[in-house]
């Protein structure tokens, strides 16, 4: 069950739990670690890049979306404190009403049911700080089976939607990405999912 959200100053620090699992916002010092997952392999692979990012044009990218205000970047921690994996919601600047989710799990947390975890914690989020949306969107590549069923089995709808994404490994070719939606009113209208 979902328990709420805790705050830590001095900068406000959103926690949204779920059992042994919990999303918090990056702060400065999470650099490395968001790094190191942005490095790894399968990520690299799965966001469609040649090579791990150079630290430092990702260090520029990190403190721009640090302080912006156009993606919340959250990390997911389980009981441990060990870092799970990280999720973005990306708002897009011509559309208020919807932002775009993503996520990476760490490879050694891979196939454990973290990634449909740290999605349901974003509704989560989503339902309780982001009260102007009406929809969480999400980009899948087709292939991606173990994110389709994620994604799936918190909710999410197939809007049978499809675009072409370039991805670059293992060499460069189209990826066909399928569009997955979640209504937040659904979550909203029932307390007991969003408490």
């Amino acid at each position: 069950m979902l328990t709420g959200l805790e705050q830590t100053p001095p900068r406000r620090v959103t926690m949204t739990t779920q059992h042994d699992l919990y999303l918090r916002q990056v702060t400065p010092d999470d650099f490395d670690e968001l790094y190191l997952m942005k490095s790894d392999e399968a990520d690299v692979r799965a966001s469609g890049f040649a090579a791990p990012p150079d630290r430092a044009k990702f260090r520029n990218w990190f403190q721009e979306n640090l302080n912006g205000k156009e993606r919340i970047m959250l990390l997911a921690l389980n009981g441990a404190q060990e870092v799970v994996g990280y999720l973005y919601i990306r708002f897009t600047k011509d559309q208020s009403d919807f932002a775009e989710i993503s996520y990476g799990v760490k490879d050694n947390f891979r196939g454990h049911g973290y990634g449909a975890r740290m999605n349901d914690l974003a509704l989560d989020y989503a339902c309780k700080r982001l009260t102007a949306l009406k929809y969480l969107v999400a980009w899948v590549a087709a292939d991606n089976l173990q994110s389709v069923r994620s994604f799936q089995s918190i909710g999410y709808t197939d809007t049978g939607e499809t675009k072409d994404a370039a991805f670059q490994l293992p060499s460069p070719h189209l990826k066909t990405m399928r569009k997955f939606t979640f209504d937040l009113s659904r979550r909203r209208f029932k307390p007991a999912q969003c408490s």
